[in-house]
């Protein structure tokens, strides 16, 4: 008997289809998840590979599937059940977190996209890795003898009026003669400050520190470069570092009352596949559903991506903020970037939408 109902249910379902597409946004999300984040605490580099479950259960009052899975970068993967969730059913989404060969500490996002892509949940993971010692093949040579154990440094989600975030990476000399080191900083908005000894001497190691800038009219993306000379010859491979500068932890506020910003529509969009020099128009709209004003900072978009958003935007609880979007696909091969957005969220400060496809 339970068997021909799901029969049924799932027959209907596939029959309401073509119509879905004309409906909007959900709400609330279909799948309502146990939990949204997962701290892995610490780990070793060397003991490979961990993972997490979430378990979620189907709270619409229809099937659904979950259509695609999208990750923040090739350490991470997801792995669940591709059949229909019968409404009231639970399911399972186990994340796989790889560490060997990055830095020490990690965020990653993992958005699930349910409902022909009109609601998409984001999931998170962390931790901080033990690095390994690393082998002399992993490392990169910034002039003779000279090297680098790594050149991508991340810093998160850093808060004004917090401790300044850094990152290390750490520079050897295998040289028999004493080296001279500078350094400058590229972009970054002013919000990134190196430092490093003038001298390493023939044999020896150090630490080349990164460290944020809390520069208090800005927000947002913190993408650098630090380019380092041995003896006054600048290396043509750069250190590149990234993270946000957002804003402050609330004082004195509940989570309860505190802004948070929903994307209602646009979370993400799967262009399929389209011939070079397509222009399409797209649209994000954002709710607040907190208690407090919302502060939309910034929108912040890939090069090929134009938006209406300026300046500052202040939503009352219950308002929403429609951007609109110009994409001018000029560039043949993959499409895989974000848009970022931007606010005083106290949970989640930084949003990524998806955009992906191939052009032609």
């Amino acid at each position: 008997m339970r068997s021909a109902i799901r029969h049924l249910l799932l027959c209907l379902w596939l029959l309401a289809l073509p119509l879905a597409g004309a409906a909007r946004l959900q709400a609330d999300p279909p799948l309502r998840f146990d939990e949204l984040r997962h701290d892995f605490g610490t780990i070793r580099e060397e003991a490979g590979p961990v993972s997490h479950t979430f378990r979620f259960r189907n709270v619409s009052g229809r099937p659904l599937v979950i259509e695609r899975v999208l990750t923040t970068c090739g350490c991470t993967v997801a792995a669940y059940d591709r059949r229909p969730v019968l409404p009231g059913d639970e399911g399972e989404l186990t994340v796989r977190f790889d560490p060997r060969g990055l830095t020490d500490t990690f965020h990653k996002s993992v958005r699930v996209v349910t409902d022909r892509g009109r609601s998409v949940t984001s999931l998170f993971v962390s931790g901080t890795i033990l690095l390994a010692e690393t082998p002399p093949e992993h490392l990169y040579e910034i002039a003779d003898e000279v090297y680098l154990d790594r050149l991508t440094l991340p810093l998160g989600v850093v808060r004004h009026g917090a401790s300044p975030a850094s990152q290390r990476v750490t520079l050897l000399n295998r040289s028999k003669r004493e080296v001279h080191l500078t350094a400058r900083v590229e972009g970054g908005d002013d919000c990134l400050g190196v430092t490093l000894p003038a001298r390493v001497a023939a044999g020896a190691e150090a630490q080349v520190v990164v460290t944020t800038i809390d520069r208090a009219d800005y927000y947002g993306s913190l993408a650098g470069r630090v380019r380092l000379s041995v003896d006054g010859v600048e290396s043509p491979s750069a250190i590149s570092v990234y993270g946000y500068l957002v804003d402050a932890a609330a004082r004195g506020v509940r989570v309860a009352d505190a802004p948070v910003c929903r994307v209602e529509e646009g979370g993400y969009l799967n262009l399929g596949e389209k011939p070079r020099g397509t222009r399409l128009e797209h649209r994000i709209v954002l709710r607040n559903e907190g208690r407090l004003p919302l502060i939309v900072r910034k929108v912040e978009t890939p090069p090929f991506v134009g938006s209406d958003f300026r300046g500052e935007r202040r939503l009352q609880p219950g308002e929403r903020l429609v951007v609109k979007l110009s994409l001018e696909l000029r560039q043949a091969g993959a499409v895989d970037a974000d848009i970022c957005v931007i606010s005083n969220d106290a949970r989640t400060p930084v949003k990524r939408l998806k955009i992906e496809g191939e052009v032609r």
